[in-house]
C-alpha cells in the first residue's frame, strides 16, 4: 500500500506552566488525530539525540552517515563546497554590537542578495537562500556551532554567537555595511539597519548513504531536509502552498513514486519563535482543514502516518532529545 508521511515536527512538545501542565497539543482541538490514534496504530520512534531534523529524518530513511547543517544547505542549492566549510547564516539587526531583531520578515528577498553580493571576497562567500538565510562558505576546518532560538539570540552581543575561528574574519568583512546605502535607507524610514548576522550547523562535507535506493518523494520548502534527500538520491517534490493544502492537488505526486513525504513547517516555525497561540491555531487549522480530508481520501487507498522529526520545546524554541510517537491510519 502507497504511503503519505506527514512530517510534522513540534507537533508533541514538552507541558507549559502557562497550560496548567498540559502540551498545546493537549489543550488544541483535533478530531482527526484522536481518531486516527484510537483507530490506527500508535508506533515509537527513537531519532539519534542530538543530531536535530536532519538526523531524525535520515534515521527514519534507514541511512548511515554524518551531514551538518550547512553542508546540507548548501547541497539543496547546488553549492560546490570545493574543499571549505559551510555554515546556515541568518541576516539580524543589532544596536551597538547587540542583537535586537532576528524575524524572517526584517530582511527582504532582494536586501537578502544584495548584502550577500556586497558582502563576498577575501576568502568568504556569501550565497543566497531566501530572505535573511544565506550559505556562508570559508577556507578552513568548520567550527560546529548549534542553532538558537530567537529568545537565546536577542540580548547577546553577535560578535561573541559567531564560530571559533571565524570572529575577526566575519566582523572585518561587516564592517561594510555601516555605510551601505540600503542601511541608510533603512535608517531614514525608521526601520532597524542590518548589520550582523548569526551562523551555524558548519561543516565541510556529507557522508550519507542508504542501504538501498530510496523509492520515495520529499515534498518540502526547507534546504535542510531537501539537501538530506538529495544527498540520498531521493526525489523532490514542489511543497505545496497553505492556499493549495486543502485541495490535495500535490496528491498526483504519488503517481511518481510509492510514497510521499510532505513537510509542513508551520507547527515548528510557531515553536521556534516561542508564539503559543498561534501554535495551538496551526495544530487545530491542520487537523480540520488538511488532515480531516486527506484522511479520507487516503481510506482504502493509501496508508496515512502522521510523524513528528523530534521532540521540542516552545520554551526553548528548540528540539529536544527523546523519542516521539507516530500516528498511523491504517
Amino acid at each position: 500500500m502507497e504511503e503519505i508521511t506527514l512530517l510534522l515536527t513540534g507537533l508533541f512538545d514538552e507541558p507549559l506552566e502557562d497550560l496548567g501542565g498540559l502540551t498545546p497539543y493537549e489543550v488544541a482541538y483535533h478530531a482527526t488525530l484522536d481518531w486516527m490514534e484510537s483507530e490506527g496504530r500508535v508506533v515509537p520512534f527513537f531519532p539519534p539525540d542530538n543530531k536535530g531534523e536532519s538526523g531524525s529524518l535520515i534515521s527514519l530513511w534507514g541511512a548511515q552517515g554524518e551531514a551538518a547543517e550547512g553542508p546540507l544547505w548548501a547541497k539543496a542549492r547546488g553549492i560546490a563546497l570545493e574543499g571549505k566549510s559551510a555554515y546556515c547564516g541568518r541576516f539580524v539587526a543589532a544596536g551597538q554590537g547587540t542583537i535586537v531583531d532576528v524575524a524572517d520578515e526584517l530582511v527582504s528577498g532582494a536586501e537578502g542578495a544584495h548584502l550577500c553580493s556586497l558582502l563576498s571576497g577575501e576568502g568568504v562567500t556569501f550565497c543566497h537562500l531566501q530572505g535573511p538565510l544565506f550559505v556562508l562558505l570559508v577556507s578552513g576546518s568548520p567550527s560546529h556551532t548549534p542553532l538558537l532560538s530567537p529568545s537565546e539570540m536577542v540580548g547577546r552581543l553577535w560578535v561573541e554567537l559567531l564560530p571559533s575561528g571565524l570572529e575577526r574574519q566575519i566582523s572585518s568583512r561587516m564592517a561594510v555595511l555601516t555605510e551601505d546605502e540600503l542601511n541608510e535607507l533603512r535608517l531614514e524610514m525608521g526601520q532597524e539597519p542590518i548589520n550582523a548576522l548569526y551562523l551555524w550547523g558548519g561543516g565541510d562535507g556529507i557522508t550519507l548513504h542508504a542501504p538501498q535506493r530510496l523509492a520515495a518523494t520529499l515534498c518540502t520548502s526547507r534546504p535542510l531536509l531537501q539537501g538530506a534527500a538529495l544527498a540520498l538520491n531521493m526525489k523532490l517534490g514542489a511543497a505545496p502552498p497553505s492556499a493549495l493544502l486543502e485541495s490535495l492537488t500535490f496528491l498526483k505526486q504519488l503517481d511518481q513514486t510509492g510514497s510521499l513525504y510532505l513537510d509542513l513547517p508551520y507547527l515548528w516555525q510557531s515553536t521556534y519563535k516561542g508564539d503559543l497561540r498561534e501554535k495551538i491555531k496551526r495544530i487545530e487549522w491542520l487537523d480540520r482543514q488538511f488532515i480531516a480530508p486527506l484522511l479520507d481520501a487516503c481510506v482504502g487507498k493509501k496508508r496515512l502516518r502522521v510523524m513528528p522529526l523530534c521532540r521540542t520545546s516552545m520554551r526553548l524554541g528548540k528540539v529536544l532529545p527523546g523519542g516521539v510517537r507516530q500516528i498511523c491510519f491504517p
